[in-house]
């Protein structure tokens, strides 16, 4: 398995979804320049009109993503980048990108990992 390369990654290129701030996808694709459809798509969200309090919706561009896969541990992933000559990435930067608390109860298949550098 591979990432999805794009460009370098910021770690604060991201937008925290807030209770009460009458905060739309539509609002949040026009902050990052992109259409409501694509921003949706990357993030995997399937009604663009329900996005819920504490979601992180992330810019489909700027980032190397990585979707975990079966038997993925942020230590596979970052053992991968190690491999491949990028000997910076840590399992803390992994999870701090990530906003990950328990990497065990947070690496479910299907997740959209950012990958910082």
């Amino acid at each position: 398995m591979k990432p999805a390369v794009n460009a370098v990654y910021e770690p604060d290129d991201h937008w925290l979804v807030e209770a009460g701030k009458g905060e739309t996808l539509g609002k949040i694709a026009k902050h990052f320049g992109v259409s409501v459809e694509k921003i949706a798509a990357y993030n995997g969200i399937k009604d663009p009109n329900k996005i819920k309090p504490g979601e992180r919706v992330w810019p489909p561009v700027g980032a190397d993503t990585w979707v975990v896969d079966a038997g993925d541990t942020l230590s596979s992933i970052t053992g991968w980048y190690h491999a491949n000559g990028h000997k910076a990435l840590t399992v803390q930067k992994l999870q701090f990108a990530n906003g990950i608390n328990n990497p065990a109860a947070e690496t479910k298949v299907g997740l959209r990992l950012q990958i910082p550098h």
